[in-house]
Parts: C-alpha cells; structure tokens; sequence
C-alpha cells in the first residue's frame, strides 16, 4: 500500500512539474529546477530520500500564508488578487 500511496504522489508532484514547466507569465512563479533523488540529512544525521522543485524567490511568500498571517482580506484586496489569478494564463 505504501508503494501505492508513494506513485501516487510522485505522480501528483510530476504533474504540478508540468504545468509549472508551462508558465510563462508576470502572475506566476518560474520553475528553475526539479529532483526526484532529493536526500535530505536532518540535525540528527537522519537521512531521508525526497522529491523537490526549485522556483523563484517568491518576496512576499504564498498567497495562503498573506491571508493566514492578515486575516480576511478586504473586498477590494480581494477582487485585486483574484483578477490577478484569473489573468494568470494570459500569454
């Protein structure tokens, strides 16, 4: 089950690798890099294997972690970000 559970992931990370490769917009974040032989040693010395993808510096974070950290946005910011979202595709 475990290896089940594992393609699957790797499947879904593949998949987000793609449509990142596609983006070519102002609106969107630029994929740089991709491994699916990661190795991370923790502060323990522990190792362990994982898959990982490198984009641009994003300045302001994550648009989830904004709106954890301000709380609801006003209607208007709101409007702003989800039109930006909508235009993301845009060529």
């Amino acid at each position: 089950m475990k290896d089940v559970a594992s393609a699957r992931k790797l499947e879904e990370f593949m998949d987000e690798v793609r449509l990142l490769s596609r983006c070519n917009h102002s609106n969107a974040i630029k994929l740089q890099s991709v491994s699916i032989t990661g190795l991370l040693v923790t502060s323990a010395g522990k190792q362990k294997e994982l898959v990982y993808h490198v984009t641009n510096y994003a300045k302001y974070g994550e648009l989830y972690k904004i709106l954890k950290a301000t709380g609801a946005f006003s209607e208007r910011l709101a409007r702003t970000y989800f039109f930006q979202l909508l235009r993301g595709n845009d060529k």
